[in-house]
């Protein structure tokens, strides 16, 4: 940078000069004396390739733009064969849900500079959203060969894999992600998910405990290892949920959570009181409703139970589980209680 500022002081209406400035500010962070440098380049040369796309860029990650196509296809327009515009056209693409288009672009490049990683991941990466996942592993594979820690590249590789249910070897990207980065929430999920998926409860429990030693405020995980102990003893379930309701008051599936774990061990008392208070707040809480009206059931109050489980097939959607499950519960109380 200090060698293209004597450039420019000695000839100071040097575009090519300003431009590259610009560029090394950009790289610098220093953005608002970069977009101001290639604004002064456009004043000079208003088709100056370079500095509208340094402009561009920098207006897109200060969030003064919108992701527009556009932008780019004016750059492209001057210099069809402008290898940053066509990139970064092809990532807004990406962001635009336009992926059909962006793998184009990124395939155009990859004729130029056919082993760039960082390419053969985006284009992986569209791939994957298109579907085509043969292709997508290909790309993600040779991308991954070159620059085997790219995080986006393992990221998508492992959904890549997952959707093909090579199971072990997207397990394999999500623990090789993990160890680049202890602390990505959605990492952490997604192990946990897969092998919960993949009914491994004890090594999805394992997983869990990492994410709550690594990130021990994340309501998600929390719930995770809540849901999957759920079977298990009270207490470490209540702790889980104890923090999360500090953490997020009154979270929906964590007070769900709470009322089915307390029917599972049979503290009808205490779910008689946690049931009172959200329905003295929201009388219309299905949830709530559903697991007191199985408790009243269980306890054989049978026209109790009956009110509540009509109530909740008036609430719960259409065709959902917590609506056929109370249809099948009024079913079940028509039948002992025929009168």
């Amino acid at each position: 940078m200090d060698a293209f500022s004597v450039a420019v002081r000695r000839r100071p209406g040097n575009p090519r000069f300003l431009s590259c400035l610009a560029s090394a500010l950009a790289r610098a962070d220093r953005a608002a004396l970069a977009a101001q440098t290639a604004e002064q380049v456009l004043a000079l040369a208003p088709d100056h390739v370079p500095a509208m796309q340094t402009l561009a860029v920098l207006r897109l990650k200060s969030g003064a733009d919108e992701p527009r196509q556009e932008t780019f296809d004016r750059i492209l327009a001057i210099d069809p064969e402008f290898i940053p515009a066509r990139h970064q056209r092809g990532l807004v693409l990406a962001a635009l849900d336009r992926h059909d288009l962006a793998v184009e672009d990124f395939t155009r490049i990859l004729r130029v500079l056919p082993k760039c990683a960082v390419v053969l991941i985006r284009r992986g990466e569209g791939q994957l959203a298109r579907r085509n996942l043969g292709s997508a592993l290909d790309d993600l594979n040779a991308g991954l060969a070159i620059q085997p820690d790219h995080e986006d590249g393992l990221r998508a590789r492992a959904a890549t894999l997952t959707w093909l249910r090579q199971n072990d070897g997207a397990l394999a990207d999500l623990e090789r992600l993990l160890a680049l980065d202890p602390a990505r929430e959605q990492t952490h999920l997604d192990r946990i998910r897969l092998l919960r998926a993949l009914d491994r409860k004890a090594l999805a429990a394992l997983a869990a405990d990492d994410g709550v030693k690594a990130l021990p405020h994340s309501v998600e995980i929390l719930f995770e290892r809540a849901d999957l102990n759920q079977a298990g003893p009270l207490e470490p379930v209540l702790r889980d949920l104890d923090e999360i309701e500090r953490l997020k008051p009154d979270d929906p599936r964590a007070l769900d959570l709470r009322l089915t774990v307390l029917l599972r061990h049979g503290k009808n008392d205490e779910l008689y009181q946690l049931s009172d208070r959200i329905l003295a707040t929201n009388p219309d809480h299905a949830h709530a409703l559903f697991w007191r009206s199985t408790a009243q059931f269980r306890n054989r109050s049978f026209a109790d139970a009956l009110a509540g489980f009509e109530r909740v097939i008036q609430l719960a959607p259409a065709d959902s589980w917590l609506s056929n499950s109370a249809a099948q519960c009024v079913a079940e109380i028509r039948r002992r209680s025929p009168k």
